[in-house]
């Protein structure tokens, strides 16, 4: 295959993006044809279908995620290991498949869904109560307590108990 196939090929599944290095020797990789079609492999529904189940059984097997546990907290202690996350970081071609994966992510409706019910999931919702009055407030997320007028960060902290209240209210987090 020539570096014109080559290119070609990889502008038929990108899009007619720049670059460096398409089309130079030295800087193509070495196994582009086997990149390639892994690209196309991932497009099959079949394929992705069998990938996700794939995945979702290894996410839910103690012994495997243990397992990686270990290598990733390895991994961080490996000299070299950060030092190639470092050096990835800065191609100027790995960025570019960063960005376009955060873009085509965005514009997925699925993706949106899924992020917008994984942050309620995080949600937690805090009970305040009120040192003079009594009255009890429940606010679930961020928005409410901004929209309350209460800072997120000192609510938090109250409910962690490193602050004994914040504006005249005692905070916890509720026990659902």
């Amino acid at each position: 295959m020539t570096n014109k196939q080559q290119t070609t090929d990889i502008e038929e599944v990108w899009g007619n993006i720049e670059l460096p290095g398409f089309g130079d020797d030295k800087l193509l990789a070495p196994n582009l044809n086997h990149i390639l079609a892994a690209m196309d492999r991932a497009k099959d529904p079949v394929w992705q279908a069998k990938n996700k189940l794939g995945n979702q059984k290894r996410a839910q097997d103690p012994e495997w995620r243990a397992k990686n546990k270990l290598v990733g907290e390895g991994n961080a202690q490996n000299p070299e290991w950060q030092a190639n996350i470092e050096k990835r970081t800065q191609d100027p071609i790995w960025q570019a498949n960063q960005k376009i994966g955060a873009q085509k992510r965005v514009q997925n409706p699925e993706w949106q869904a899924n992020n917008k019910l994984g942050a309620e999931k995080r949600m937690k919702t805090v009970i305040g109560i009120h040192r003079e009055t009594g009255e009890i407030i429940m606010l679930r997320g961020t928005a409410e307590m901004k929209a309350a007028g209460f800072d997120r960060a000192y609510v938090s902290s109250c409910a962690k108990g490193k602050l004994k209240h914040y504006k005249n209210y005692i905070w916890s987090f509720d026990e659902e």
